[in-house]
């Protein structure tokens, strides 16, 4: 009995210490995203963030997306904020504990991914800190983590974390992995460049390890679960009459985006030393720096190092690298958060890097493995300490409050509408949110920018189709609200359909920025 106690004891123990290590590794990677993530998650809405959140409050609503109000962006913006309003409500932006959780739950399931191949808890507990604290540096964030990018990046990261898991459930795990993985793009459409990046990657990384049988099954599994997504989408969008709408919105958004940098002068229309220098100047002043994105590339060198069929698994997984850059560079707006699409390649690529690195110190001993994870936890510790200890120290004076909507525009919304009732600001869309009142047309960006990407020759004919919107179904009320947009930028939407608009249906002013139907 005693021997076989033994036994046991010699069998169990090591195993039992190694599921508690990865427990810590994983204790570590929430305490630390917890600090780091404090002054993000608790930060005033930025501006994409009012029309995010506005659009969300519609769903919520029953709105439609596309076909009852527009937006550029594809469809899981929205989602995840409705999501968030659903689950935890408005009150304090309370909203944005969805966001929350899909960062912790990327971080955690490219952990969990690295750890089930065995990968080094020392190399990976470093590798996520600096993934954390690249992620959260203040210059990729206009304001808060509620943007496009970044859903897309949590999603992709998810994605191909459950994809590289080692489990025993294959068929699941690449149907799953592939679905979630498929919402990047549905996230911010340049995301599909990467996507396939790393799907070819993984799917090289399949015939690599387990063999050409392996790699077809994950090709048919992993098609299968994307093209589930996609079917499930277009589903939707055909039940709720809105793919014809999805449509004109996506042509719409494609000559916005070819455009759009020009018009507002965030980048040259003819560069003098051409548009890919140009690009390329960019990338390295905000992102492909030793500052940035330094310490991955000794990961990123460890991929290419490999011999053999796997030097093509750390080619693709840089060519994964080079399409999350291209992602950044569409449309040449280069604004902060557009950096965030460049990280899906970035940590992609590094998560093939450790796996190749520790196989390879795997294979030369103990000693050498133990080197590189001490060496890694080290860097870590002298580049990111300062920085933690900051945050960890400025955390609980990080709070929440309500976004500014202005008092007198709710105060009068309020009273003298009902729930029922549409309404039409120029100003914030916020208003809509917390008054609780839908719009009562599609678009909620009154802004002259967008007049010229619709078709007619004068501004009343490139308006017309919002008109018969407001005809269709006139506002309660009319609201010159404030927001972060000058007046100036809403000359001609003013001049040619809201004041002809008033004047026909015999609007009542209200003080100086509110007008009431008969």
């Amino acid at each position: 009995m005693r021997r076989w106690l033994a036994r046991l004891r010699e069998a169990v123990a090591p195993q039992l210490l190694a599921r508690v290590l990865d427990l810590v590794t994983l204790a570590f990677v929430v305490a630390f995203h917890r600090v780091m993530s404090a002054k993000a998650i608790h930060a005033p809405p930025g501006f994409d963030e009012h029309y995010f959140l506005w659009e969300g409050f519609s769903v919520t609503r029953g709105m439609v997306p596309y076909r009852d109000f527009q937006e550029f962006k594809p469809p899981m913006i929205m989602l995840v904020n409705a999501l968030g309003l659903r689950l935890f409500g408005l009150h304090a932006m309370a909203y944005r504990q969805i966001f929350s959780l899909l960062s912790i739950g990327a971080f955690l399931a490219f952990t969990i991914a690295l750890l089930s191949r065995r990968t080094s808890r020392l190399l990976v507990g470093a590798l996520v800190a600096f993934m954390i604290s690249h992620y959260f540096f203040s210059g990729f964030h206009d304001s808060s983590i509620n943007n496009s990018e970044s859903v897309g990046l949590f999603f992709f990261t998810i994605g191909t974390s459950i994809l590289l898991l080692r489990t025993r459930w294959v068929r699941t795990q690449q149907i799953v992995g592939a679905a979630v993985l498929a919402l990047a793009p549905l996230s911010k459409e340049p995301l599909v460049f990467v996507t396939l990046a790393a799907w070819l990657c993984l799917l090289c990384l399949h015939d690599v390890e387990s063999g050409r049988f392996s790699a077809k099954r994950f090709a048919i599994f992993t098609v299968a679960g994307a093209a589930g997504v996609g079917g499930i989408w277009l589903a939707y969008m055909l039940a709720t009459h809105s793919l014809g709408w999805y449509i004109v919105q996506l042509k719409l958004s494609i000559a916005y985006t070819k455009n759009y940098a020009y018009q507002l002068g965030w980048f040259p229309k003819d560069p003098p030393e051409g548009v890919f220098a140009e690009s390329w100047k960019r990338l390295r002043e905000s992102y492909v720096n030793y500052t940035r994105i330094g310490p991955f590339v000794p990961l990123f060198a460890a991929a290419l190092a490999l011999s053999g069929r796997r030097f093509l698994v750390g080619c693709l997984s840089l060519c994964a690298v080079a399409a999350g850059l291209y992602a950044v560079t569409i449309g040449h707006g280069f604004a902060p958060h557009y950096f965030v699409m460049a990280m899906t390649g970035t940590f992609f690529a590094a998560a093939i890097g450790a796996i190749a690195l520790d196989g390879y110190a795997r294979r030369s001993g103990g000693g050498l493995r133990w080197w590189i994870g001490l060496s890694w936890v080290a860097g870590a510790f002298l580049a990111l300490w300062s920085q933690f200890s900051d945050e960890r120290v400025k955390q609980t004076s990080y709070v929440s409050s309500e976004p500014v909507v202005s008092p007198a525009e709710l105060g009068f919304v309020r009273s003298h509408s009902a729930r029922g009732d549409r309404i039409w600001t120029l100003g914030d869309p916020l208003l809509y949110v917390y008054s609780d009142r839908l719009n009562a047309l599609r678009e909620g960006n009154a802004v002259d920018e967008l007049i010229d990407y619709y078709p007619g020759a004068t501004d009343e004919e490139r308006l017309a189709p919002q008109r018969e919107e407001l005809v269709h179904s006139p506002p309660k009320l009319i609201i010159f609200g404030d927001d972060a947009q000058s007046a100036s930028r809403k000359q001609r939407i003013t001049r040619a359909l809201v004041n002809p608009f008033i004047k026909e249906f015999r609007y009542t002013k209200v003080g100086e920025k509110f007008y009431v139907r008969p």
